[in-house]
């Protein structure tokens, strides 16, 4: 059985446990999802000083760790040609004491980690969600790739399936928040979709409209 900590109960994460307890069936996809989303996670937390760090670099290395609170979380990185951004070359290990275990526990590492300022739990738990729910997403999309996997691309929508990996930097890269599975299933780009548009005509004296005053109309 699956648990996930929390300080706050919310209905994302209850249909989380739930999900991934029931629905989820590939171990090796959900695997190498969770892996994503905490190393971009890591990144970007180290990116944008979110949290405490020492790094110091070896023959090109950056070895990194992350203050935690009674813990903390070590792992290497490099460092890329894009705007200074560090690219994680290691599992992450969280080390309490002299013990050491590899983690992709991306909601203990937020909860444990020291910021470089206060931490707004609730905004926090916000956050945990989108990654809760990038996860459920992502790992959906891969494994639906798995047993669909793409031909040449030839249309917009061939292309828009066929690169589905979303931002390569956002940990929340695949949230779409307010999308049930079977939303995203009906309507995510990563299913091929096949959403027609229909235009409707509406008097104008049946529509309002709000715009920003520097929009001419």
């Amino acid at each position: 059985m699956i648990v996930v900590q929390t300080l706050f109960i919310h209905i994302y994460q209850i249909q989380f446990v739930i999900t991934r307890r029931y629905r989820i069936v590939n171990q090796t996809i959900l695997n190498r999802v969770k892996t994503r989303v905490m190393h971009q996670l890591v990144s970007s937390l180290i990116y944008e000083n979110i949290v405490v760090y020492k790094a110091s670099y070896q023959d090109g290395v950056g070895h990194f760790t992350i203050e935690g609170h009674d813990s903390e979380y070590r792992f290497t990185a490099e460092k890329t040609h894009s705007f200074d951004r560090i690219r994680i070359t290691s599992p992450i290990e969280r080390v309490v004491g002299d013990e050491a275990d590899t983690t992709t526990d991306y909601t203990q590492l937020l909860r444990e980690a020291v910021f470089t300022f206060p931490k707004n739990d609730e905004k926090l738990e916000q956050f945990i969600v989108e990654l809760l729910q990038t996860e459920l997403k992502d790992t959906q999309s891969m494994q639906y790739r798995e047993s669909n996997p793409p031909a040449t691309p030839e249309t917009f929508n061939d292309y828009e399936f066929y690169a589905m990996e979303g931002h390569q930097y956002h940990p929340s890269y695949k949230s779409r928040l307010g999308f049930t599975l079977s939303d995203n299933l009906k309507f995510g780009p990563d299913f091929v979709p096949n959403v027609k548009l229909q235009w409707l005509a509406i008097d104008k004296d049946k529509v309002e409209t709000t715009v920003s005053r520097n929009v001419v109309v």
